[in-house]
């Protein structure tokens, strides 16, 4: 699995999630929306935690990786829930 950064786009091999860059190259600070979550602008920085959570979800229900998945989605404002919510339409349980 691999995470593609570059100056306009953010994509994964795992996950047909995406950000992109909406912000023109000389705004100030970079915004980003991301299609799991496309009314939420993002810092660049959250746009590659975002895609990061799509190419992982699937790893969240797994012990060993809840605590940085959960980190992750705590960078984002969202709970486990939330974010299971989002990248799938169904809750996950507690």
């Amino acid at each position: 699995m691999s995470v593609h950064i570059n100056a306009d786009r953010i994509s994964c091999d795992a996950s047909t999630h995406t950000a992109w860059r909406v912000s023109g190259p000389a705004a100030p600070v970079e915004q980003w929306r991301v299609t799991w979550m496309p009314h939420r602008v993002l810092t660049r920085n959250q746009a590659i935690t975002a895609v990061m959570l799509a190419e992982h979800h699937h790893d969240m229900a797994r012990t060993e990786h809840a605590a940085v998945l959960a980190a992750w989605a705590g960078e984002l404002g969202l709970t486990h829930n939330e974010v299971t919510t989002a990248l799938t339409g169904r809750r996950s349980n507690p």
